[in-house]
């Protein structure tokens, strides 16, 4: 039981630390420090950061596992949109910059975003970008809809 706590002490350690050092990078003075101070105490935040907090606190669990658990399975991390449209260019940029430098190199980072240019991130290096360049509102063209439209057809139909 001692070696647990132990490790329990040393696991909120690492994660107020790592917590505490994004508040202070991001400015998040919305979060609460205290709030943070054991990794399975609820952390909130409202407004123009919460995707910020949102990505931070994630990020954060994602490290304090991989330190402290690296044996466990790595899976993909797929973040939607993240740089949501209630934040402006500057802290767009800011977080898509720490989402690539932050994640975790021996997983896939699978991203998706509005207006992404890879010249606004050259130190980093992209295996895949995919862009999508469909009008707006329309989620296959022509081409792409004649050419599934049948697979489409048999997947719902498997799903009856």
């Amino acid at each position: 039981m001692k070696e647990y706590l132990e490790l329990k002490k040393k696991i909120n350690e690492t994660y107020y630390e790592l917590m505490l050092n994004d508040k202070i990078h991001f400015n998040l003075e919305e979060l609460d420090s205290d709030k943070f101070k054991k990794f399975d105490s609820n952390i909130s935040a409202g407004g123009s950061n919460k995707p910020i907090n949102t990505i931070v606190w994630y990020f954060n669990l994602l490290k304090v596992k991989n330190k402290f658990n690296p044996d466990a399975i790595r899976l993909p991390i797929v973040l939607d949109s993240p740089a949501n449209a209630e934040l402006d260019r500057d802290s767009k940029h800011t977080l898509l910059k720490y989402i690539f430098e932050e994640s975790d190199k021996d997983s896939q980072l699978i991203v998706s975003t509005i207006g992404f240019s890879t010249s606004d991130f050259k130190e980093e290096r992209f295996d895949n970008i995919i862009e999508l360049s469909n009008s707006k509102y329309e989620l296959l063209n022509t081409e792409d809809y004649e050419l599934y439209k049948e697979l489409c057809k048999d997947l719902v139909l498997i799903n009856e």
